[in-house]
């Protein structure tokens, strides 16, 4: 079901070790938002948004959900902003299974993107999941 994607993606994400070792805070929660992060985060951070839900039904009606999600791995250091995005890569392509109670049928990269703004470095990479 793709309105509560976002509790696997979190998931996912925030039991990665690489991913958490890399922007847990200082009492161990990792820095991971849904939508947007916090006005005082500091870097590095990651932030998650679905962006799109395109269903797809069959004659029986509604088979999945195709739905297009956005992550967004900001840090001020260009090298580690890439490792953390390999990471995030390495924690949501090609999953298949129940995750925070969300069936992923199928999930894969369909967009990388970096960019620079307001002293952080950012790497943009959009996926494509498919939920039944």
């Amino acid at each position: 079901m793709s309105v509560i994607l976002g509790k696997a993606i979190y998931y996912l994400l925030s039991t990665n070790s690489a991913i958490t070792a890399a922007v847990n805070d200082i009492d161990g929660k990792p820095k991971i938002f849904p939508i947007a992060a916090d006005d005082d985060v500091k870097n590095p951070f990651v932030v998650f948004e679905r962006k799109s839900v395109k269903p797809e039904y069959s004659r029986d009606g509604k088979v999945l959900d195709v739905c297009t999600v956005e992550v967004n791995v900001c840090d001020d250091n260009y090298t580690s902003c890439i490792d953390i995005a390999n990471s995030v890569r390495t924690a949501l392509e090609l999953k298949r299974g129940t995750f925070a109670g969300v069936n992923i049928f199928s999930s894969h990269l369909i967009n990388a993107s970096e960019n620079y703004g307001v002293d952080n470095f950012l790497q943009t990479l959009t996926f494509e999941i498919k939920t039944t």
